[in-house]
Formats: C-alpha cells, sequence, structure tokens
C-alpha cells in the first residue's frame, strides 16, 4: 500500500530522501542510533499525529533538523508519503482507488500546510482521506517499538478501539461525533440566531418606528424650511416698503422741515418788521402824548385866564377895552388851539391804526411760530402797553377837550359878563 517515503529536514533527515517501497516485504535494517525509529515516526508525523510525545519530541518543533557541525539547521521539515493505488477493499465497493501523495511540511516559524496529491487542504482533509484506506495515526497500521506490550496490556475499551481503528469503523465514529458536535454547534448558532432574531425583531420595530418618525421628522423640516423662505420673502418685502415708506416719509419730513424753516425764516422776518411797525406806533403814541400834554397845558393855562378873567370882573369897567383885546386875542388863538387838537386827534387815530396792525401781524406770527416764541409775546406786551399808553393819551386829550371846553364856556361867560358891563 506505502510505496515511497521522501523524507527532507526531519530530525536526523537533513538532506532529501526518497525510498521506493516495491511489492512484497521490506525491510530497513541498521544500527542503533541509524534513524530507523525516525523514519517510523517520519510516517506517523505525515498521518497527521498532533501529539509530540509520541514522536519522541518535547515540542513539535523539534522534530526540525537541528543542525550538526557539517550542517546547519534546516529551515523547514517535509514528510510526503505515496499510497499506492488499487481495488477498493472487499465491502467497500466502488471505483478502483488511484494513487494517493500525502504532504506534511513545518517550517521554523511554525507555519504548518498539509497537501493531497500536491493541492493545498485541511488535517481534516488528510485524516478522512487516509481513514478511507483505514489509515490513522491512532490505528494498528503504524506499530511502534513496545506497541505490542501495550496492546497486550490494554483494557477492554482500548481493544475495541484498536479493533474498531482495525476494522475502518473508528472513522465513522469519529465523522459521526463531528457531525453530532457540528449538530450541537449549529444548535447553539440557531438558539443564538433565534435570539438574535428577537432582538432584531425589536430592534427593526423600534428603527421602523425611528424611520417614520425620521420621515415626520424630514417632511416637517421640508415644510418649515419652505414656511422659513416664504417668512423670510414675506420680510424681504415688507422691509422693501418699510424702507420705501420711510424714504417717503423722510422726504416728506424734509420737505416740511424746509417749509417750517422757511416759515420761521417768514415768521422772524414779519415778527422784525411787526417789532419795527410797533416801535413805530409806540414813538407815534409818544409823539401823541406828548401833544396832548402840550394840550393839557394850554388849556390848563387857558383855564388859569379864565379864572383870572373872573376874579377881575370887578374891574371890567376900568379894563373892559383890555379885556375886550384879551377876548379878542383868546378867541384867535382857539382856532389855533382847536387845529392843534384836531391834529393831535388825527395822530392818536394813526397810532390806534398803527397799533391795531402791530397787534394783528403779531398774532399772525403768534399762530405760525407758537413753540418759541418769547420774544414775540414780550412785544405783543409792549403793544398792548403802547395801547394802554395810547388809551390814556385819548383820555388825557378828550380831558384836555373838556377843559378846553370849559375854558370857552368861561369865556362866552365872561364875554357876556363883558356885554352887559358895556350895556350897563
Amino acid at each position: 500500500m506505502l510505496s515511497r517515503v521522501a523524507l527532507r529536514g526531519f530530525k536526523s533527515f537533513a538532506g532529501p530522501l526518497t525510498l521506493d517501497l516495491l511489492p512484497g516485504v521490506n525491510v530497513i535494517v541498521g544500527p542503533n542510533g541509524s534513524g530507523k525509529s525516525n523514519l517510523a515516526e517520519a510516517v506517523l508525523w505525515a498521518f497527521g499525529e498532533q501529539r509530540s510525545s509520541r514522536l519522541r519530541a518535547p515540542a513539535m518543533g523539534e522534530v526540525l533538523f537541528a543542525g550538526s557541525g557539517a550542517r546547519g539547521a534546516a529551515a523547514l521539515a517535509e514528510v510526503t508519503l505515496v499510497l499506492a493505488g488499487g481495488d477498493p477493499a472487499p465491502g467497500e465497493g466502488g471505483p478502483p482507488r488511484g494513487e494517493l501523495a500525502v504532504t506534511r511540511r513545518l517550517t521554523r516559524a511554525g507555519d504548518a500546510d498539509y497537501r493531497l496529491n500536491g493541492a493545498s487542504c485541511r488535517l481534516l482533509d488528510v485524516q478522512e482521506a487516509l481513514a478511507e484506506r483505514g489509515l490513522s495515526p491512532d490505528a494498528a497500521s503504524v506499530v511502534r517499538q513496545g506497541q505490542v506490550e501495550a496492546i497486550c496490556a490494554s483494557t477492554a475499551a482500548d481493544r475495541r478501539a484498536l479493533l474498531e481503528e482495525a476494522a475502518g469503523v473508528g472513522a465513522p465514529k469519529r465523522r459521526r461525533r463531528r457531525a453530532e458536535q457540528k449538530l450541537g454547534r449549529m444548535g447553539d448558532r440557531l438558539a443564538r440566531a433565534r435570539d438574535l432574531s428577537l432582538e432584531l425583531a425589536a430592534r427593526a420595530r423600534a428603527l421602523d418606528r425611528q424611520a417614520r418618525a425620521a420621515e415626520r421628522a424630514e417632511a416637517l423640516e421640508t415644510e418649515l424650511a419652505g414656511v422659513r423662505g416664504a417668512l423670510v420673502a414675506a420680510r424681504a418685502v415688507a422691509a422693501r416698503r418699510a424702507l420705501a415708506a420711510a424714504r417717503d416719509a423722510h422726504a416728506l419730513a424734509a420737505g416740511a422741515a424746509a417749509a417750517a424753516a422757511a416759515a420761521a425764516a417768514e415768521a422772524r422776518r414779519e415778527r422784525s418788521e411787526a417789532a419795527a411797525r410797533r416801535d413805530r406806533a409806540a414813538a407815534a403814541a409818544q409823539s401823541a402824548a406828548t401833544v396832548a400834554l402840550s394840550l393839557g397845558a394850554a388849556a390848563e393855562r387857558l383855564a388859569s385866564r379864565a379864572e383870572l378873567a373872573e376874579g377881575r370882573v370887578a374891574e371890567a369897567r376900568e379894563r373892559v377895552a383890555r379885556r375886550a383885546r384879551a377876548g379878542e386875542t383868546a378867541m384867535s388863538r382857539l382856532p389855533a388851539a382847536e387845529g392843534q387838537r384836531a391834529a393831535a386827534v388825527a395822530r392818536l387815530a394813526v397810532a390806534a391804526d398803527g397799533a391795531e396792525v402791530a397787534d394783528e401781524a403779531l398774532r399772525v406770527a403768534d399762530e405760525r411760530e407758537r413753540a418759541a416764541r418769547a420774544g414775540e409775546r414780550a412785544a405783543a406786551e409792549a403793544a398792548g402797553r403802547a395801547e394802554r399808553e395810547g388809551a390814556s393819551a385819548g383820555q388825557a386829550l378828550a380831558e384836555a377837550e373838556r377843559r378846553a371846553a370849559r375854558a370857552a364856556a368861561e369865556l362866552e361867560r365872561a364875554r357876556g359878563r363883558a356885554a352887559a358891563a358895556q350895556g350897563a
């Protein structure tokens, strides 16, 4: 069945070594230490042995050639077993089996590699391929030193396992155990998947609610963005309208301010003119008052003279001629006094008209500029005082006229008395 063994770097076999096992009995003979057991362990290692103790090594890395004085240590250990083909075992049936090459390689870095007919594979694939031919590390296909004694001293369970391996039952049992382990793992995974399914269903419901809430939030955000855009547009339109209205109001205010400034300037000009007219009216009133005082003094003088004439009635006879001349002189002066009185009355009327014009101008000026007219109120008060002074001047003129009338009456009485005296 084993037709060829190729070794390289395994234990004492530093260089490549190939052994062809021909049909019949093949025996390897040599002294102790020549590597006979190493050759058997190489076959066992190629079968997939994982226990370094069965290979007489403290660790699996010790199977590599450690080096000698003449050669360095090997970088890797490699063993290839070639199993010859042939008919299947009795009772198995099927087509004839072909040649099978099993290779195991181990590097000093600890990298392991398994190959079947040169193709990389798993250790399990190697074990399955060898189990189909009744070969495995635990089978009796390789009988090591001391193993016969161990078989003889083994328990019934150990012998039963050995017989099962020899009969080819061990491989199906191992497959069944692996299948049961896989089923157990699949059951655990299925339970975990069910738990995950329940958890994911709950999460899916929560995510669905969140997705619907996100869709509603997105719709609301879109609507809110539209409302914000409309609000911004409305605010922009309102701002433009307010700006236009403000500009119009500013223009109107500027025009009103300009008009108010012009009106204020006109009011100030009219106030100046009113003040000038008021000053002229005051001067006229002062002149009228002066004339009235002059007329009052003349009337008083005439009254004193009339009284003097009345006091001297007793001397009328002696001084008739002189009194007649004096009366004629008084009569000649009376028209002049009356003319002066009429002139004073005319001047007083002109002063009153000027005062009325000044009052009207001051009233108009007060109506146009009432906010700050302290000076105009003072002018109005001065105009009022002028009016009052004019009224006082009128009263004085009336008193002068009354005194002149009394003087004229006294003069008439004096004339009558003089005529009566002349008639006597």
